[in-house]
């Protein structure tokens, strides 16, 4: 179709998004009260990490780099360093907005090296 690759991703997106709703319906259906508020909080501050990140990577990678005849190993290894500075800056983006799941991580990675 005219969305190509992107027609994947989008409905793969979509697919996950109704799985989420589906699982958290029947999650609220058996438990009861779950914590909403802290759920929507914690998507909202990963979306924005993840939508600055991926804006990031648009541009670093955008231009006539994939149209260059370099090879294969340069582009490889320009995309590898993308892909780093993207983790990187989502990273940094949880650290400055104070995710609880990062501050969770850091402080486990605290407890095993003691």
């Amino acid at each position: 179709g005219p969305m190509r690759h992107g027609g994947l991703a989008l409905a793969n997106a979509i697919a996950q998004a109704v799985n989420f709703l589906i699982l958290f319906h029947l999650l609220r259906k058996r438990f009861g009260n779950v914590d909403g508020k802290k759920i929507a909080k914690s998507f909202t501050v990963s979306f924005i990490a993840s939508a600055i990140m991926g804006m990031s990577g648009f541009f670093m990678i955008k231009g006539l780099m994939w149209q260059d005849s370099a090879s294969i190993l340069i582009k490889g290894s320009i995309l590898a360093a993308v892909i780093g500075t993207c983790i990187a800056v989502y990273i940094l983006i949880m650290y400055l907005i104070k995710s609880d799941e990062l501050n969770y991580l850091l402080n486990m990675r605290k407890k095993k090296k003691i």
